[in-house]
């Protein structure tokens, strides 16, 4: 099940990134057992909070803004999550106010006893999405990551390449 914060769960462009990457992700939350490519946690509801933008093409929306996802987590925090998953980009914060509206949001969470976990990158660069030390970050676990202090620390690793889930059109596709 997916419900969405602020709005109907809909893709305006179902083969563009947002709606793409949000279902590929739901699905490896959420996929029922018998799919082809079941979910960790079937059971569970997938709370949505849209970010990303609606465009085909990854250079066109690569990263999510900082004040964005702050107010995203906010958002889902406050409606009664019990984890908070943030499988973005970030774009470089343009300010500190930017990182400290970033590391309130997660101050909320962690209050709250929400865990939080954070795409890492794979390039070993360090970034304000995991560098607060409530955040669980996470890589791919492969030989081509490089791995950043935060990972090394507190990370975990899990599979990254040729993943199965669900595509926003239907059926299934395998990304990395």
């Amino acid at each position: 099940d997916i419900q969405t914060v602020g709005g109907a769960a809909q893709c305006d462009f179902p083969l563009g990134l947002g709606c793409k990457h949000g279902s590929f992700v739901a699905g490896i939350l959420i996929a029922k057992p018998d799919s082809p490519a079941p979910g960790l946690c079937p059971q569970s509801t997938v709370l949505n909070k849209p970010i990303f933008c609606d465009a085909d093409e990854f250079e066109y929306c690569p990263v999510v803004s900082t004040e964005a996802l702050a107010q995203a987590v906010t958002d889902v925090v406050n409606a009664g999550v019990d984890i908070v998953n943030l499988s973005v980009g970030l774009e470089p914060p343009d300010s500190k106010i930017q990182v400290k509206e970033l590391y309130a949001a997660y101050d909320l969470a962690r209050e709250k006893g929400i865990p939080i976990i954070a795409a890492a990158g794979n390039a070993g660069v360090e970034n304000p999405l995991i560098t607060h030390p409530w955040v669980i970050p996470v890589a791919i676990a492969d030989d081509s990551t490089v791995y950043n202090e935060a990972v090394r620390l507190q990370g975990l690793l899990a599979p990254g390449r040729d993943i199965v889930s669900t595509a926003a059109e239907g059926g299934h596709i395998t990304l990395s």
